[in-house]
């Protein structure tokens, strides 16, 4: 068992265009979004749509036998709306059913894993939030409904950083356990949990400084001992890199999967095909659509320059593969992460805009409008300058002074200035206690936000973060 646990029949892949879009609330509408899938001899095999034209938001997927018979039903979270929801679809594209699996109030992203915890051959449904939610995992079964309990937390409920997850028997006593990967202190941490919620084996973390969102994770076993190995793809914000583990938190394997510097992510799966085991990567937002397949030293397999969607494309990619029990036929399934692309998107997929003329900003993830308010930007004489910058440095409280001459009425001394953001030189975001004239020219150059707003982008936005400044 693994993350995207395929089993039989039909697995499937969501694909867009190679086409790029501007800032724009209806792009995705001009873009086909397809199913896909490919043999073990990395042919396209069937295309399927199952998404609504006009869907802006972040995907993550699994396969699941909810019937016990050897077919596999899809299972695809749709996150980043009002109402994020778990739709499950038959093999032919039509749909069976559709939940909210946490309450209203969250619109982010769903993670899925799924596996049979009560031996009775039917998979049950794993989910748990992406960035912004608490660390809550929940099982259902097909119809929607909580299955052993309500659910249960792997960290402490204020944790917003988002969790992984996936199911495998990692300790070789022929039961899954859930596998938990989350953010904490600077460190990745990887947790064990029985379906009851209840803690097994021994958590371990890894150092990952840079990273904003939690490393990806699979569970296979890649040397065939009876427990499966702990497989980690980068969370966004790190090196492009796979890391294996054992239950025991010992290191059993670290390699690079794509070209240093990017930082977008990697999605990762592990299963035998066509009679070997592999271990498959995709990179994620902002990266191609390139799919590469590893042995268990990290050594490239099979096709190294295989992608999957036009090479343009770079709306991040979910990825699985398995073996079709029924036919005997191993197959990949491939997914974009997002549907939305935008110019100018850095590799964290934040993306901060100013446009001067309406004096507003507005912040985008992976394309998708979270947030806007207004700013005060500089007044004639101090202009903000124009292009495209990143965030490279962040800090709390900064004072700022500039003294141009004796008695100069622009000089000034602000101590205390709160949630800073630097972009270009001394050119920062940040809040303005000092005035409250939002949506007018102020400031010496600088991009002046209220406190509260401030606030909630000096969280949000990581270091490294595109920064857009246009009239």
């Amino acid at each position: 068992m693994f993350k995207k646990n395929i089993q039989s029949f039909l697995i499937l892949s969501i694909v867009l265009g190679g086409s790029f879009f501007c800032f724009s609330n209806n792009a995705s509408a001009q873009i086909e979004k397809q199913v896909r899938t490919f043999d073990n001899k990395l042919q396209l095999v069937n295309e399927l749509k199952i998404l609504d034209q006009a869907f802006e938001g972040v995907m993550d997927f699994t396969t699941v036998d909810l019937g016990g018979d050897g077919i596999s039903e899809l299972a695809v979270s749709y996150g980043y709306q009002a109402f994020p929801e778990v739709k499950l679809f038959r093999a032919d594209g039509s749909s069976i059913n559709a939940w909210q699996p946490y309450p209203i109030g969250y619109e982010g992203r769903i993670n899925l894993a799924s596996g049979d915890f009560d031996a009775d051959k039917k998979d049950e449904i794993v989910t748990a939030p992406g960035e912004g939610g608490g660390p809550q995992v929940r099982i259902f079964d097909g119809f929607g409904q909580t299955k052993f309990n309500k659910g249960f937390f792997v960290d402490d409920e204020t944790n917003r950083a988002g969790v992984e997850i996936a199911v495998g028997d990692v300790n070789g006593d022929k039961k899954n356990e859930i596998v938990a990967s989350f953010l904490k202190d600077g460190k990745n941490w990887i947790k064990f949990y029985s379906h009851l919620g209840d803690v097994v084996g021994t958590p371990f973390q890894i150092e990952v400084a840079d990273a904003f969102e939690p490393m990806k994770v699979a569970v296979y076993d890649l040397d065939n001992d009876g427990k499966g190995e702990i497989i980690l793809g980068s969370g966004m914000g790190n090196e492009p890199e796979v890391r294996i583990y054992n239950d025991a938190g010992i290191s059993v394997g670290w390699f690079a999967v794509y070209q240093a510097g990017f930082r977008g992510g990697v999605d990762v799966s592990a299963a035998k095909f066509d009679g070997i085991n592999y271990i498959v990567t995709a990179a994620g937002f902002s990266g191609g659509p390139h799919i590469r397949f590893f042995n268990q030293k990290g050594e490239p397999q099979l096709n190294n320059k295989f992608f999957a969607y036009d090479e343009s494309f770079r709306g991040g990619v979910n990825v699985s593969l398995g073996h079709f029990n029924s036919s005997g036929v191993d197959t990949l399934v491939v997914m974009p992460q997002t549907v939305t692309e935008v110019d100018g998107l850095s590799s964290s997929g934040k993306t901060i805009k100013v446009d001067v003329s309406e004096q507003r900003l507005y912040a985008y993830d992976r394309g998708r409008l979270i947030k806007t308010f207004l700013i005060s930007s500089g007044r004639k004489g101090f202009d903000t300058p124009y292009g495209k910058f990143s965030v490279y440095k962040k800090r709390a409280l900064v004072r700022m002074s500039w003294f141009y001459s004796e008695n100069n009425p622009n000089n000034y001394d602000l101590p205390n200035v709160p949630s800073v953001l630097f972009f270009k030189g001394p050119y920062t975001l940040h809040g303005a206690y000092w005035h409250h004239n939002w949506g007018h020219r102020m400031s010496h150059g600088c991009v002046n936000i209220s406190n509260e707003n401030a606030k909630w982008l000096y969280h949000w936005a990581p270091v490294g973060s595109t920064v857009l400044i246009q009239e």
